[in-house]
């Protein structure tokens, strides 16, 4: 699984049905303004027209001010062994200690 496929799948897992449904009828016709809605009210972030490539970049920001630096320190360390290669294994390691760190659920089995 790839690290976006990760907070997709954290995502749904922690969001209820009506605010899925509340996303699906604002854009039904577009999957990722979908996904980029749900995020943006499960994670508290502005309300702000933007692309998935944005939402990245202010979720990667806002994860790593929730974990420090020791926090992604540990998770790197986790990581470089991961299924995935290092690369994948780091960034999916420092999305979920940081969902966790949220009281967000981790839908997958990561270890």
């Amino acid at each position: 699984m790839k690290p976006d496929k990760l907070v997709e799948a954290i995502v749904v897992s922690n969001t209820t049905i009506a605010m899925q449904l509340q996303a699906f009828l604002k854009s039904p016709n577009d999957p990722v303004k979908v996904a980029v809605n749900l995020s943006v009210q499960l994670f508290g972030l502005p309300a702000k027209e933007r692309s998935f490539a944005e939402l990245e970049k202010e979720l990667t920001v806002l994860m790593m001010k929730k974990l420090g630096f020791f926090g992604i320190l540990k998770s790197m360390g986790r990581g470089l062994f991961g299924k995935g290669g290092p690369l994948q294994g780091i960034q999916k390691n420092i999305i979920a200690d940081a969902c966790r760190k949220m009281g967000l659920t981790i839908p997958v089995k990561m270890y």
